[in-house]
C-alpha cells in the first residue's frame, strides 16, 4: 500500500520545467551524449520515447526529475536549462 501511495505522490510532484533541456544536450560533446542518454533513463525510469518528449519539452519536467538533470548536466559544465557554460 505505501509503495503505491509513494508513486502516486511522485508523479503528482511539483513540474518545474516545460522547456526541455534539448539545447543542454546538444552542447554535450558527441561521445557523451549516449551515457548521459543513458543515465537519465535509468536514474528516471524513462522510455526511450519518454526520453524524446521530456528533452524536447513536450512533457513536464517535475521537481524530483529536475535536480538529477542538473547534476548531470553540472558535471559537464553546463546550465541544464539553456546549454551554457557554468
Amino acid at each position: 500500500m505505501t509503495l503505491a501511495n509513494t508513486t502516486f505522490k511522485a508523479k503528482r510532484s511539483a513540474v518545474v520545467h516545460r522547456k526541455g533541456f534539448w539545447k543542454a544536450f546538444e552542447s554535450l560533446p558527441h561521445k557523451e551524449m549516449r551515457p548521459v542518454k543513458d543515465e537519465l533513463r535509468e536514474q528516471l525510469g524513462w522510455s526511450i520515447s519518454n526520453f524524446q518528449y521530456k528533452k524536447r519539452g513536450e512533457s513536464p519536467i517535475r521537481e524530483d526529475e529536475a535536480v538529477l538533470i542538473e547534476s548531470i548536466f553540472a558535471g559537464f559544465g553546463l546550465d541544464a536549462w539553456t546549454g551554457e557554460k557554468i
